[in-house]
């Protein structure tokens, strides 16, 4: 069977290049064949070939497909932050993961987080005491793997691969949101 998804996308280079690295998940959709366009500078179009159609649909509609990609975007937004910032902040791998996640908090407060950091039960944490996605993020609780990925992101920018993982959140009911690394 043959399913089309058609998509809005800031930038069908960078889709095209990111459309490439999905193998695995379109196996796991039973895809044996994945042909890909762009009908303008901002439309693109993929025509899978899948043996097990319900199961492309239940995979491509999981929140958790949902979160990863969110969870992508955010690395990529925090990547791009982490190469805004100036002098010191941006001394990879020559940061105690302390400092590298100070940097990190002092940037998202930049960006309308009021984020700190601290330690509880022996792990260090960002602290957000301010949600700049308001209500939305309660709404759709996708948008906290944005942030997710943005610690992510600007943490590997700055210190080196590190596994940031949501400890609280507005959409949990918590009064802040809160990454553990």
């Amino acid at each position: 069977m043959l399913i089309a998804v058609r998509a809005e996308v800031e930038s069908v280079d960078h889709w095209k290049e990111k459309f490439k690295t999905h193998v695995e998940l379109f196996k796991s959709q039973g895809v044996s064949v994945a042909h890909m366009g762009a009908t303008n500078d901002r439309t693109v179009i993929a025509i899978f070939e899948t043996n097990d159609s319900d199961e492309f649909v239940r995979i491509f509609n999981d929140p958790a497909t949902a979160e990863a990609m969110a969870e992508e975007v955010g690395q990529q937004y925090g990547q791009a932050m982490a190469a805004g910032m100036q002098g010191d902040d941006l001394a990879a791998g020559h940061k105690s993961l302390r400092a590298a996640m100070q940097a990190v908090a002092d940037a998202l407060t930049a960006h309308g987080f009021a984020a700190h950091t601290d330690q509880r039960n022996n792990q260090l944490r960002i602290v957000n005491n301010h949600c700049p996605f308001g209500d939305v993020a309660i709404e759709h609780p996708v948008i906290c793997a944005v942030d997710r990925g943005m610690v992510k992101g600007m943490l590997t920018a700055i210190y080196g691969d590190t596994s940031p993982l949501t400890s609280a959140s507005l959409p949990q009911g918590d009064t802040f949101c809160a990454t553990t690394i």
